[in-house]
């Protein structure tokens, strides 16, 4: 449930500040900005138009259409409606299977899938058709699911898969090939399961093999090699890569997070699992992100989301959703930021959810004074304030005026001295309300016209200067 807050007009003139209006069906008055930083997440799931609820992957194209890949189906969303894009058995150009996975876009606008079933989709947005593209699978019959995938500057199209190691598209073939690693670095030739894959702002591509630790592309050779953060320390069980503004490269995996730094050779561990109240085996990171303050966002499959303050080294939970009754809904599967800033979250079974972290929500506060509670029909119809005053005045729909101080929450009646003769039925509906920043207020009331008051809280009408005068 969302309420809609409509401002009425800004007015700005020598020392008066500003004058909104806002109207409520319960009588509260929404402050931002005291207290601890807060986010607004809001969930769009099966009831918004989403095929599924276990999120897998979240990618943004080109034109700014964010894709969704579900357990049931792949969602095309442009911020109001959500399309699914679905298997038809009777027809070969819809989408192959419905569990998707990894996506990513080539050069050419071509949308391109990991769906299950050893096979890569090309999604052509011209025509809204798919075409299925075989994988090498070099003998091995386990069918694979699609972790990562990467269009690189190159134009070059890649897949790290669970079971068929890293692909990519051969452009004369039209079939996606395995790209080998050096046996010289080992005696294990096979690439495990493939669970992340990046291209660096220096060029480098780096992946992640789960069982065995970080590689590198080498382009001389064609071939991935072993890449070492420090002396014969290449971390394994890593599922997430992620470069920050700075050029740190983070690596996220079971029980580890470990930020580095090329510059430096620089390895730092974060330890934010420790603090667990119900640590679990499942207890690996998903997703890291950063936003435009520079805060670290992390993902962690059964824990939720946390924020990390690179400067303080202090870690802050987040909760993204309060409804529990559904085992599977803090599982927090992956995360995304788009190019607005906004962060996705992809959930197993909760549907996605999402937060601009340049953006905090209204609170919702009471104003509990008797004047009020027992008054029956009273909506706040005005406030305002002054920038050398921390109160805020209210005006009301039949009580008057209302002083409230955000700091120590008290609500204050303002005892005006009204004229009885001007009150109907003996209530004062506040119609308009200024302060300026010498503590003046200036207010309209009952239909009446324009009044003031100060410290006296003595009301008088403000007359035009052109009052009573005729035009000659």
């Amino acid at each position: 449930m969302r309420t809609i807050l409509q401002a009425g007009q800004i007015i700005k003139k020598h020392n008066i500040t500003n004058l909104c209006l806002l109207i409520f069906f319960f009588f509260g008055i929404p402050f931002s900005g005291f207290g601890q930083r807060s986010y607004l997440f809001e969930n769009i799931s099966i009831p918004e138009g989403l095929s599924n609820s276990g999120v897998q992957f979240i990618f943004q194209d080109s034109n700014g259409f964010l894709w969704i890949s579900t357990s049931d189906g792949l969602n095309r969303y442009d911020g109001y409606t959500m399309k699914v894009f679905k298997n038809d058995p009777n027809d070969s150009t819809t989408l192959p299977n419905n569990y998707c996975s990894a996506i990513t876009e080539d050069s050419d606008g071509f949308i391109w899938i990991g769906v299950f079933g050893n096979i890569i989709a090309r999604f052509n947005p011209i025509d809204e058709s798919f075409k299925r593209i075989p994988i090498e699978t070099g003998g091995v019959t386990n069918i694979s699911e699609y972790p990562a995938a990467l269009t690189d500057a190159d134009g070059n199209i890649w897949f790290g898969t669970t079971n068929h190691g890293m692909l990519r598209l051969n452009q004369s073939t039209s079939r996606f090939e395995k790209v080998s690693l050096d046996t010289t670095q080992s005696d294990n030739a096979n690439w495990g399961q493939i669970s992340a894959i990046i291209e660096l702002k220096n060029g480098n591509i780096l992946a992640s093999d789960y069982g065995s630790g970080i590689k590198i592309y080498n382009k001389n050779l064609d071939l991935f090699q072993s890449f070492y953060l420090k002396a014969n320390y290449s971390p394994a069980e890593i599922g997430v890569i992620f470069e920050d503004d700075a050029g740190n490269i983070w690596f996220g995996g079971k029980s580890l997070l470990i930020k580095y730094s090329p510059s430096y050779y620089m390895v730092e561990n974060y330890d934010i699992f420790s603090d667990f109240q119900i640590p679990t085996k499942y207890d690996f990171i998903t997703g890291i992100e950063q936003d435009a303050d520079g805060y670290i966002w992390v993902g962690i499959y059964s824990q939720g989301l946390y924020r990390i303050n690179q400067n303080t080294k202090a870690v802050g939970k987040f909760e993204y959703t309060s409804d529990k009754s559904t085992s599977g809904q803090d599982v927090l599967w992956t995360l995304f930021r788009d190019r607005y800033g906004v962060i996705w979250i992809g959930t197993w079974y909760g549907g996605l959810y999402k937060f601009d972290p340049l953006r905090e929500p209204f609170t919702y506060t009471k104003l509990k004074v008797p004047e009020i509670l027992n008054s029956g029909t009273n909506y706040v119809t005005a406030i305002s304030g002054s920038q050398q005053r921390n109160e805020i005045t209210v005006g009301t729909s039949a009580r008057g005026l209302f002083s409230y101080n955000p700091e120590t929450k008290k609500t204050t009646h303002l005892n005006l001295k009204f004229d009885p003769a001007t009150l109907i039925d003996g209530l004062t509906n506040i119609q308009s309300l200024c302060v300026d920043d010498l503590g003046n207020t200036y207010l309209s009331y009952n239909n009446l016209g324009l009044y003031g008051f100060g410290e006296d809280h003595v009301i008088y009408s403000i007359k035009s200067p052109h009052w009573g005068k005729t035009s000659s």
